[in-house]
């Protein structure tokens, strides 16, 4: 069963500064250097060393190596291996972008920090209003993330965050992809009117979420209907072993757990009530193999979680 533990937002743990009340008016150049993000990189040239009959051979490898530079110069480290047309966006050049969404949507900085062994960049920002439900509330951030080992685009993305039960609600219908994509390519560029599609995307993302909330909120569900739920949700086929059985029942358990424990007690018997029992199963509960809670979220922010993805489709009238 479930127990009452400590949280803190995935990027408050993983990210290397946080915004206090006294550093608001930030700009991203300063959080920038307060997160210690003002590093540079670069595409090198990689060889590889081959010992045959005729003595040691040099050979041309068909990748580039990205190399990390500190401020005053100092080569730090590889950081990935990409192909010969990636082309890198610096730390510095997210700034024209955060800097305009400060600007335009009066947001304030929130986190900054780097993961993957600084292969993957993102600085998170606070919206001035996120939405209410009844007496339940949620903040809503825009994460900008710039990947440097190759893995990924420069990403710009909104999330809300539920604050009774620190859960991240990414999307609670999916093809709701409250997400835009900048390829690493020679074309990309940080223009006025991509700061005016971030901006539009966090407005609709918030609308959104506060609407499909207010829904799910209006729609009663108690105790037996949960638990019906659940076996639509985590279902067990009779081919299934005993161990996948125990392990579904014992998800069951744990979301009913969820649905009818404190941080749901202001939401209680209803569809908003049941989302968020799933997704804090999803973050905060199921077991996490391989890396920690904080960093698993943050790796699982742009993929989403499979059981609150399909707990909302279940949930939320077509």
């Amino acid at each position: 069963m479930t127990t009452t533990i400590e949280r803190h937002a995935a990027w408050a743990s993983v990210g290397s500064w946080i915004a206090t009340p006294e550093k608001d008016g930030l700009r991203a150049a300063d959080i920038i250097t307060q997160a210690g993000l003002d590093w540079t990189v670069s595409k090198e040239a990689l060889t590889a060393t081959v010992l045959g009959t005729d003595g040691v051979t040099t050979l041309d490898v068909p990748k580039v190596g990205i190399v990390r530079t500190s401020a005053a110069g100092t080569p730090l480290d590889v950081i990935g291996v990409t192909g010969p047309d990636y082309v890198p966006v610096q730390n510095h050049e997210m700034i024209a972008l955060l800097d305009g969404i400060v600007d335009g949507a009066g947001a304030s900085f929130e986190a900054a920090g780097a993961y993957r062994n600084n292969g993957t960049v993102f600085v998170a920002m606070r919206l001035p209003e996120g939405f209410t439900v009844g007496d339940d509330q949620s903040d809503v951030f825009v994460f900008a993330e710039n990947s440097h080992d190759g893995s990924g685009a420069f990403h710009v993305s909104v999330t809300g965050l539920r604050l009774r039960c620190t859960n991240q609600i990414k999307s609670i219908r999916r093809n709701n992809a409250y997400t835009i994509s900048f390829r690493h390519t020679k074309n990309l560029k940080v223009t006025g009117e991509r700061v005016r599609t971030a901006l539009n995307l966090a407005v609709r993302a918030t609308t959104e979420l506060s609407a499909e909330a207010a829904e799910l909120a209006a729609i009663p569900m108690d105790l037996a209907d949960f638990r019906a739920f659940t076996e639509v949700l985590v279902p067990i086929s009779e081919e299934a072993t005993e161990r996948i059985t125990l392990s579904r029942l014992d998800t069951r358990d744990n979301l009913v757990s969820l649905f009818a424990g404190p941080t749901n007690a202001n939401i209680g018997g209803t569809r908003w009530a049941a989302l968020n029992a799933v997704s804090e199963y999803d973050q905060w509960v199921r077991p996490v193999r391989g890396a920690d809670r904080g960093l698993r979220q943050m790796e699982s922010r742009l993929k989403g979680d499979s059981l609150t993805e399909k707990a909302g489709r279940l949930l939320l009238p077509a």
